[in-house]
């Protein structure tokens, strides 16, 4: 019963590893898309520069 917990709870690690390393991929691709296309939003260049940086952190 024991490793059978056990295993259960490594498991679950792997799972939600995967889950948070697919969720960061995500979340780095379309924020590298926005912070790209920044001057879209907007015209003004320290506007532009700004979202920029932000959708970059």
């Amino acid at each position: 019963m024991r490793r059978l917990l056990w295993v259960m709870a490594w498991i679950a690690v792997a799972v939600w590893s995967l889950f948070a390393w697919g969720a960061y991929g995500l979340l780095d691709f379309f924020g590298g898309v926005a912070a790209r296309n920044a001057d879209i939003v907007t015209g003004h260049p320290e506007s532009v520069e700004w979202l920029s940086w932000a959708l970059r952190c």
